[in-house]
């Protein structure tokens, strides 16, 4: 039996971060936002569906501001249920045992597997949570620990614990004093790239592989950080039978 493998993601950073894990790019699907992964779901689908292939997908989804995991759960499960119709019984979306925010999708009999990972970037200390749960989260993340912090600060020629200040309190404060309030992961990702002349250093580099870059540093200079950051994305790839090399 043949067998297709894909995994759906709502942007170009999640496929930056999975280049850097290792992942194949050639079965990775940017959907360009979350509201067009079902839509690029059923359009890549239904042709193996309609060959009797077998089916292994992976599904990176942010949890957007007043969304939970119930209502994104509940969403993708009456699209399958609606894709896959009564000739294709499928079970429910199960929680995985360790990670709250993974939820798998086991049809053996149906030769159909999903893991749907939702976005839950660990906590940055000093930071109260932010309004959603995004892939810039764990991007945000990683680029704060110590040596990733480093390498930056050092070609912006300035200390790494000013770029940490600068970045987790000075900018932060001086926008709420004047009513704007930071409280996305891609903010402060906007202040980090400002205050380490990201874009003066990397004048030649596009804007959004910044997440690339964080990345990269990451899995080179802060590996056991990096594996702690992603090992749900790394579990949910393992559902799907693809390993990673983080």
């Amino acid at each position: 039996m043949n067998e297709d493998t894909f995994i759906f993601v709502e942007g170009k950073t999640e496929m930056r971060l999975l280049k850097q894990m290792g992942c194949p790019e050639n079965i990775i699907v940017d959907c360009k936002g979350a509201p067009n992964i079902p839509r690029d779901i059923k359009r890549i689908l239904e042709p193996s569906l309609n060959n009797n292939h077998s089916i292994k997908i992976s599904i990176m989804r942010d949890r957007d501001n007043k969304e939970t995991h119930d209502s994104i759960i509940q969403s993708f499960g009456s699209f399958f249920d609606e894709l896959l119709g009564v000739s294709m019984p499928h079970p429910l979306f199960l929680p995985h045992r360790e990670f709250k925010n993974l939820y798998t999708m086991n049809g053996s009999s149906a030769n159909f597997r999903v893991a749907l990972h939702i976005a839950a970037p660990p906590p940055i200390k000093s930071i109260k949570k932010f309004t959603s749960d995004t892939i810039d989260g764990y991007i945000f993340a990683l680029a704060m620990t110590e040596k990733v912090l480093q390498s930056f600060a050092k070609e912006a020629g300035i200390k790494p614990k000013v770029l940490r200040a600068k970045v987790l309190e000075e900018v932060p404060e001086l926008a709420k004093q004047n009513g704007i309030e930071l409280d996305q992961a891609k903010d402060f990702l906007g202040v980090y790239m400002a205050m380490s002349k990201f874009f003066t250093v990397k004048r030649n580099e596009k804007m959004d592989v910044f997440s690339g870059i964080v990345a990269r540093r990451g899995k080179k200079y802060e590996t056991d950080s990096f594996r702690d950051v992603f090992r749900s994305v790394q579990t949910a790839l393992q559902f799907i039978d693809i390993e990673v090399n983080i």
